[in-house]
């Protein structure tokens, strides 16, 4: 759980825009630097990776939701970052 985002982890809090919605765009990029680093991590046992490339196939569809809601709230020209 360490890799995967404190702002993907928290609860709704009433009242307070969710910072998914406020900031996607860095959300998304926070998702990406997880998922490349669950890629990364190094698994003792056959279930550790085939957890940790789940959790990071769940991060990288996460990213592509957080990409469309970046198009939705910023400007469409920013919205993309380079390939990684």
């Amino acid at each position: 759980m360490q890799h995967v985002p404190q702002e993907l982890r928290t609860t709704l809090d009433k009242g307070q825009p969710m910072s998914w919605m406020v900031a996607p765009i860095r959300l998304r990029r926070l998702s990406d630097a997880a998922v490349r680093a669950l890629i990364d991590l190094p698994a003792s046992t056959p279930s550790r990776r085939l957890l940790a490339d789940q959790t990071a196939e769940a991060l990288a569809g996460m990213s592509r939701a957080l990409e469309g809601l970046a198009l939705l709230v910023t400007d469409p020209t920013r919205a993309r970052s380079p390939p990684s």
